[in-house]
């Protein structure tokens, strides 16, 4: 066990920002939760606890790295209220998608939003999608912010950032994208291979990625023809478009 440093503070506080953990190759998770759902699924590099914490989680004690004062922590902590427990990994290298046969794959253009981000993982941890592949401008996984809302999902769920055109161009599968005036998707049957884009939360699918998308589906609203809402927000419109791939399969 180390004890605590100012500099150790000064890193993981910083990695709030996308710039340090990439320059630090490290990402953080926090709470008790989130710790415990990703302990074993990254290379742990510190685990910072108080000791109230640790009195609470006696299972967990001995693998503390770090004890320190829970004032301390909280300059450490990107959440208002810390639960006194921050993991600190190695961030994964990137790599190309290792893309699984008979698996949906989903693919983000310019998404921005982490709590959408971590939405989307979490929904597709539930429907068994291991792959997400995001645009280079899309919000980092690793965002605290993200890593709580995936609850957990991050662990199981692998997201690969690369040009989506490049992608898309390459990865022979079909591949679908939700838009206001496309084919009803809850009359069709999608191919258990398929890719399916979610665009931008303001400006829907790039025309670079569009090009590359075999059909275009909508989610009609009910009744049809009455007054909604302008459109679905992204991870809910992620969340049926799974629903729908899946359900063949579940029925």
């Amino acid at each position: 066990m180390t004890g605590y440093s100012n500099s150790l503070r000064r890193i993981v506080a910083s990695l709030d920002s996308a710039r340090h953990r990439h320059e630090e190759g490290l990402f953080k998770a926090e709470g008790t939760k989130c710790v415990t759902d990703t302990l074993g699924a990254f290379t742990l590099r510190h685990l910072i606890a108080t000791d109230e914490w640790m009195m609470r989680n006696p299972q967990l004690a001995e693998m503390v790295t770090c004890v320190c004062p829970r004032r301390e922590l909280e300059r450490m902590s990107s959440l208002k209220s810390p639960q006194g427990v921050i993991a600190v990994y190695d961030m994964p290298s990137d790599t190309q998608p290792d893309l699984i046969s008979g698996q949906p794959v989903i693919a983000l253009d310019s998404l921005q939003d982490p709590g959408n981000m971590g939405t989307i993982m979490r929904v597709a941890d539930w429907f068994g999608v291991r792959r997400i592949v995001a645009s280079p401008d899309t919000v980092d996984c690793f965002s605290p912010k993200v890593v709580q809302a995936t609850m957990g999902a991050i662990s199981r769920v692998k997201v690969c950032y690369t040009p989506l055109p490049e992608f898309l161009s390459s990865c022979n599968r079909p591949v679908v994208g939700t838009f206001l005036d496309g084919q009803n998707m809850m009359a069709a049957q999608m191919d258990p291979d398929s890719i399916i884009v979610i665009g931008n939360e303001g400006r829907g699918i790039s025309s670079e990625v569009e090009r590359y998308i075999d059909t275009r589906f909508t989610i009609p609203p009910y009744p049809q023809g009455d007054t909604t809402s302008e459109s679905l927000n992204a991870a809910v419109a992620a969340s049926i478009s799974l629903a729908l791939l899946r359900r063949p399969q579940l029925i």
